[in-house]
């Protein structure tokens, strides 16, 4: 897919249908984001893939779904097949940054140690607009809630001690959720232009998939992601 297509089809969806979504697909989308720009090649981004219903609905109910659908919008993180979990580790950046190459780096400041940018989080939004467009390529939809208002899912996952919550990308096929085209682009396309490329947009990947170079694996996801750890049927990924 051309790459204007992608960044012009991308938007935030807040609302699933219940079709699955394949484990290559998610497969793919979670290698992107870890495939990202690194920080001295600190690789700290870390990825907790989130498929079973009730852990679901209960990170749903921790970032305070049921208060969005009292404001009458749909549900969003529990109507989403995938929840992917984006925490980054800033120890894995002090270790790098401490080692013999990087001596005299002006990443911390030399008098304090303080970092002058944190760049954990600069390297966890290169993650997750490498998903979000790597989601778009695959003509899924996908949101992000930021870790601001997601409780603290991080405890309730077990997430190592000292790794932080960034936010959750939501993953699968989009169902109507009320959301608005940007004007700039209706502006250039004219009324209802930017539904019609989406759905050829979808229609040409569709097409794409049949002759896919990366077929769909069979097998369970966590076996697909090659995870490092498995926890209650949580696929735990490292950058």
């Amino acid at each position: 897919m051309q790459f204007r297509k992608v960044l012009a089809s991308r938007r935030m969806v807040r609302n699933y249908s219940d079709a699955p979504v394949a484990d290559a697909f998610v497969q793919r989308i979670v290698d992107a984001g870890l495939q990202s720009p690194s920080a001295g090649f600190s690789q700290g981004v870390r990825c907790i893939v989130v498929t079973d219903p009730s852990t679901q609905a209960m990170i749903a109910s921790e970032a305070g779904e049921a208060e969005y659908v009292d404001r009458g919008f749909e549900p969003w993180l529990s109507s989403a097949p995938v929840l992917i979990v984006l925490l980054v580790d800033p120890a894995a950046y002090e270790d790098r940054y401490a080692a013999d190459d990087k001596t005299g780096s002006t990443a911390t400041d030399p008098s304090t140690g303080a970092w002058v940018v944190p760049y954990w989080w600069i390297d966890a939004g290169a993650s997750l607009m490498a998903m979000l467009l790597a989601a778009t390529d695959e003509a899924l939809a996908a949101g992000f809630l930021g870790a601001h208002a997601c409780g603290d899912i991080a405890n309730l996952l077990g997430a190592p001690k000292g790794v932080e919550l960034v936010g959750v990308v939501s993953l699968g096929h989009g169902a109507p959720d009320g959301g608005g085209v940007e004007v700039p682009f209706q502006e250039q396309c004219g009324a209802g232009e930017h539904d019609r490329q989406r759905q050829d947009l979808q229609a040409q990947r569709v097409e794409e998939r049949r002759d896919d170079e990366h077929p769909v694996i069979a097998g369970d996801l966590e076996v697909d992601l090659r995870v490092l750890g498995v926890v209650d049927g949580l696929a735990v990924r490292e950058q």
